[in-house]
């Protein structure tokens, strides 16, 4: 759209939930999604570092956090967290190699949207690979 983006812009659908799982997928409830500035630039008809523009009647693109329900996978249990972009939805049917594991031991799963995913990623990589700081300066 053009201009601001507005709740008429969107549409909350529910559709039933297939529990049953192919070879590699896994099912994923979500707990924590991701709302951030590079999904309006999508939401354009600009070209984007993505090449397409986010389609139209698509669930949103977004990262997510959530707890595995189901799995088909042994390297991913029900109740392990995990992190992918999977979308403004509540729960995702994809296959394990679009997930990251993590170990709520060393910090709380929501951070994997946070300071230790993406955004913290960018910040680090802004800040160290094209800041370039050097000692004594004031950041």
């Amino acid at each position: 759209p053009e201009g601001l983006v507005g709740p008429e812009h969107y549409e909350l659908v529910t559709t039933p939930l297939a529990m049953a799982l192919s070879a590699g997928e896994v099912l994923v409830e979500a707990r924590w999604w991701s709302v951030d500035p590079y999904m309006r630039i999508n939401q354009s008809l600009k070209p984007t570092y993505n090449e397409l523009p986010h389609a139209l009647d698509t669930v949103q693109t977004a990262g997510v956090v959530g707890r595995v329900m189901a799995s088909s996978v042994p390297t991913l249990a029900v109740g392990d967290w995990v992190e992918g972009m999977l979308g403004w939805q509540t729960h995702a049917r994809v296959h394990h190699s679009v997930l990251r594991k993590l170990d709520p031991t060393l910090a709380p799963p929501s951070t994997a949207l946070g300071v230790l995913g993406m955004p913290g990623r960018t910040a680090w990589f802004g800040l160290m690979e094209s800041g370039r700081p050097k000692a004594g300066e004031v950041v």
